[in-house]
């Protein structure tokens, strides 16, 4: 499916999906070709992924969920912002699109959005495609403007040269230049605030379901807003929502105090290196120091809740590129796929597991006191295909994998 190409494309990614195929990574591009609503939903909840870029062909997800005649992927796109009249570098648009596949419902839906036909379709491709490349490569250019934020100062002038300034009205045109260059730093400096506003407004907000938080981790040493490589370790309470309110205030009371014990959560939170977020049935623990601190922390806390008598826990480690952001309350939170693909190996597993990526098990496994039993290859959540080991010894873990929860590949 990655390398489908030609006139025929759409009618072999078809029949390989029919078969099972899936796309090697997943992308709101590939998500889209795929048909697969849940993880379309996932990235559309996720604020660094925008929802008009176009992919390597030069087509945006919207044009995907218009060409395979999915209506409903349509208008969950257009609900979030996509362009109804985006073209392609062919001068094709949605309702372009539609029309080739004689697709009336799609051309009554997208008409009453604000779709409308191209005009210029098939005119000057190459001009088009020209002025989309150049706009690219503005858009990777830094904001920053040194002119703007500190403009140049004038050097200053003798009596005898203000003078001749004045009788040609050379010092009316250097005032006017003073004030275009202040009225420029103002409307730089409002339009990076509103910008970081906005993004404020965007972020999700961090909520403890008992109220305050139990780590209060301030993360003071990252870079935010900016990738980077973020070491996962997501734990999942099992059969969480089948305990009473009581029950779930002291399993989780329980799991934040065994988490705050470790040496590695202590380190890395005095080092400003650390975010914990809250995941409705357990927590998230995001170092940004090594891939070492975050699986002897998952190893610690395996060891700990291991056949315990209230706390059953499945837990997952990985590590990939994430974006540390903050929420309108000014507090630490996480984004990327890094994030995302930990949920995925912790989904895998069952209770008292403790499964590693291959990424992870790379760096761990000459480490001593393991055993491993490699899964190879196995699907996880919606159909993503990760190579996993189970990380287990006498007092943790376990060797068996949940046959009935993942299907191996």
């Amino acid at each position: 499916m990655d390398i489908a190409d030609g006139p025929k494309r759409k009618a072999i990614i078809k029949l390989l999906r029919s078969n099972g195929g899936h796309f090697s990574s997943m992308t709101l591009h590939n998500a889209v070709e795929s048909a697969d609503t849940d993880v379309i939903e996932e990235f559309l909840e996720d604020d660094s992924v925008k929802i008009n870029e176009r992919d390597g062909r030069g087509w945006m997800p919207l044009h995907y969920a218009v060409d395979y005649d999915e209506l409903e992927i349509t208008k969950l796109l257009l609900s979030h912002g996509a362009n109804v009249n985006g073209g392609t570098l062919d001068s094709l648009n949605p309702m372009e699109i539609a029309k080739d596949n004689d697709n009336q419902e799609l051309l009554k839906f997208l008409r009453s959005k604000g779709g409308q036909l191209n005009i210029y379709r098939g005119k000057d491709v190459k001009t088009k495609t020209e002025t989309w490349i150049k706009a690219k490569a503005k858009d990777k250019k830094s904001t920053y403007d040194p002119n703007a934020m500190f403009p140049k100062q004038l050097p200053k002038k003798g009596l005898l040269s203000k003078l001749g300034d004045k009788l040609t009205g050379e010092d009316k045109r250097q005032q006017e230049e003073e004030r275009r260059q202040q009225l420029a730093a103002k409307q730089l400096a409002a339009k990076q605030k509103k910008a970081e506003e906005d993004r404020l407004k965007r972020a999700p907000r961090i909520s403890w379901k008992w109220g305050q938080d139990p780590f209060k981790c301030k993360a003071s040493s990252l870079a935010y807003d900016y990738p980077c490589q973020g070491y996962i370790f997501f734990m999942d309470i099992v059969k969480y929502s089948a305990k009473s309110t009581a029950e779930q205030k002291q399993v989780s009371d329980e799991l934040a105090a065994m988490v705050k014990a470790t040496p590695e959560f202590k380190s890395a939170n005095r080092a400003g290196k650390l975010i914990i977020l809250p995941t409705g049935d357990g927590m998230v623990l995001g170092f940004f120091t090594n891939v070492h601190d975050a699986f002897t922390c998952a190893l610690n806390v395996a060891k700990k809740v291991y056949k315990h008598p209230r706390i059953g826990l499945r837990m997952g480690v990985h590590f990939g590129s994430v974006v540390p952001i903050k929420d309108i309350n000014d507090n630490p939170n996480i984004s990327g796929d890094g994030i995302n693909m930990a949920q995925r190996v912790m989904d895998a597993g069952d209770n008292d597991h403790l499964l590693v990526s291959k990424e992870v098990y790379g760096y761990i496994s000459s480490m001593g006191g393991l055993t491993f039993e490699d899964y190879g290859p196995v699907y996880v959540k919606h159909g993503v295909a990760m190579h996993l080991h189970s990380v287990y010894g006498k007092n943790f873990g376990r060797k068996e994998f949940p046959s009935w929860r993942v299907k191996k590949v």
